[in-house]
This record gives C-alpha cells, structure tokens and sequence, in this order.
C-alpha cells in the first residue's frame, strides 16, 4: 500500500481480477481526495477505449477501482534501454489522450508512465485538465514537452524539430516548475534526505 497526495492505492482482488483500490485520505482531506478522485473516474471515462490506459472499473464510496497493469515504472530504465518503438507508441498514446479532450499533466514524472512489456501504460490521471479548462493548452504542451524530453533522454537521435522546439521554448509553467526544484525541492531533500 503507498500514499499518494490525493489517495491510498493498494492492491485488491475484484471479481477475480487483479486491480487497483484509489481510496481517499483520511481525516480533514477526506472530502477533497473523495472529490479528485471522482473528477480522475470522470477523466478515465472520458478515455475509455485508449489503448495504453488503465481500464476503470468502477468508482464508489471505497474509491476509482482500476485494472492493475503488470509491468515496471519508466523511472527504473537507464538512458537508452528504452526503444524508439515504445517511444513512438508513447507518443501515440498521447495523441490520444489529448484527440479526447485531456492533458496528463504530469508526464514528467516518469513513474506515472509504464513499461508493460514493449508498450507505454500512463498512469494517475488526477491531476489531469480537461479541454476548456483554464490551464488546458498549457498543460498540452507540457505533456509534449515531457515526451520530448523522455525521447531526448533514451533515443536522443529520433528526436524530430517540432520536439527540439518544443525543449529549447519551455512554458511559462516548465520553468516555473524548474525554479521551484531548484530552490525548495532539492534544497529541502539535501536537509532531510530524500524520501
């Protein structure tokens, strides 16, 4: 079982299949996990169908009941040990996310992306933009960017000029999100260790 910021996520058996339980924080943050993880049901009904996508099964009182996925977070690979293949169907995964109306959001954080098998699964939807949203177009283009990024890391030699472009112009909200790292994440992690 491991906490995140808006849920508990825990591993259960539903009708004999293996899944994932998103149930909401306890205490005081009770109401608003509930209320992000019913907006993240939401996001994954919107995406219903997408190959490279958790199937939802279901939201309730308990939580956003998830098929698991068998595989391993993108985090745990070294420059180069993943293919131009599973970058270009990553790339398509993302088109298809964003031809339904969302943007991820958080791609940069490389375990919310799996490696099942030779194929990308996406993970944690919740903190996902929806099209219309005031953060939406921005959000697209991080989520880009965040592909680029990954594609400039392992195959560094596929990386096509609308990508390039994509890496030398960062958004308002990249480098906002560098700034921050720079000088509150890493300092604090230097002070604590990180955990």
């Amino acid at each position: 079982m491991r906490s995140g910021t808006q849920a508990v996520v825990r591993p259960v058996i539903h009708e004999g299949r293996a899944c994932v339980l998103k149930s909401p924080r306890g205490g005081v943050w009770k109401p608003i996990s509930r209320r992000f993880l019913w907006r993240e049901w939401k996001v994954y009904q919107r995406l219903k169908g997408v190959q490279g996508i958790a199937e939802s099964l279901g939201y309730s009182e308990e939580g956003l009941l998830l098929e698991a996925v068998e595989g391993r977070p993108l985090s745990e690979f070294r420059r180069g040990q993943v293919t131009v293949g599973f970058l270009d169907e990553l790339d398509r995964v993302i088109f298809d996310i964003h031809s339904r109306g969302v943007v991820h959001s958080d791609l940069k954080k490389r375990a919310n992306i799996l490696v099942a098998g030779d194929r990308p699964v996406i993970l944690d939807f919740g903190a996902a933009f929806l099209e219309g949203e005031w953060l939406y177009e921005t959000f697209r283009r991080v989520d880009l960017a965040a592909a680029a990024k990954l594609r400039a890391h392992h195959q560094p030699e596929t990386l096509r000029a609308d990508q390039k472009t994509l890496l030398e112009n960062p958004t308002w909200a990249e480098r906002l999100s560098r700034f921050l790292i720079r000088t509150v994440r890493d300092p604090y992690r230097a002070m604590v260790g990180d955990r």
